[in-house]
């Protein structure tokens, strides 16, 4: 937001390097590896919240078990076995949010 020197080449070239990082990150919806693989994979990258992705699952029953064959094939089913009920309902939430 300060005044810059207009003639300042530092000044540019980090304008052009955080466009360049900006643009990378528009680039995958702000999703990174694994990360940008599952949202892309499960299809699950457009909902917004548990809500919107509730009702879905709510309407469409074949959804959770797509998302948890897929979480099996990803994370192992034995892994998945392990843990408790509540680590393995925020691995599920977090996943089929696209959020890992």
């Amino acid at each position: 937001m300060a005044r810059k020197d207009e003639a300042s080449e530092t000044d540019a070239l980090f304008n052009d390097l955080i466009q360049e990082k900006h643009m990378e990150i528009a680039s995958t919806g702000g999703l990174s590896g694994i990360k940008a693989l599952t949202a892309k994979s499960t299809g699950y990258a457009d909902f917004g919240d548990e809500e919107e992705l509730a009702v879905h699952l709510k309407n469409d029953s074949e959804a959770a078990d797509e998302t948890l064959r897929i979480m099996a094939d990803t994370y192992g089913k034995e892994e998945l076995e392990k843990m408790k009920p509540s680590e393995f309902y925020r691995l599920y939430r977090d996943f089929s949010l696209g959020k890992l």
